[in-house]
């Protein structure tokens, strides 16, 4: 898996802030009905990130999945090279299993920056939930005292 793969998923942990949320102590002279407007569109934002979290867990599944291969297929031929006799042909396998653990190596980097990014994307979901249910809240207040 390339770098370039994970790049949608780091932009969308790390650069995207939370944007237009009302801070709690704010005071509100938006009518209700705004509030629950915004408040659905945090939901919506909220499930968005949630399904790119997903898909990020399932990068990381499957990237391990890949790393893990590839070390047992490094180990593998590693276990082989006593038995090989032409030092050409051994060299050649030192070599192909020095580059399959680079890239299990790399595929592993991969799936943590994945878990990362997921973990990153769900603590942002959770936030926009709880900010979501304080507009209602708000919104539903606001009724009452009409």
């Amino acid at each position: 898996m390339r770098r370039t793969t994970m790049l949608p998923l780091v932009i969308a942990c790390a650069i995207v802030p939370v944007t237009g949320v009302v801070r709690a102590d704010a005071p509100t002279t938006q009518a209700p009905q705004a509030l629950r407007d915004r408040a659905a569109k945090l939901e919506a934002d909220a499930a968005a990130d949630r399904a790119t979290a997903e898909k990020g867990r399932k990068t990381a599944v499957l990237a391990r999945k890949t790393a893990t291969e590839k070390a047992a297929a490094a180990a593998k031929l590693r276990a082989q090279l006593a038995t090989i006799g032409d030092p050409k042909a051994k060299a050649k396998a030192q070599a192909d299993a020095d580059a399959l653990d680079k890239e299990a190596a790399r595929n592993e980097d991969d799936a943590v920056q994945a878990e990362a990014a997921a973990a990153t994307l769900e603590r942002r979901a959770k936030k926009l939930e709880n900010e979501a249910k304080r507009l209602r809240k708000q919104a539903a207040a606001l009724d009452a005292s009409k």
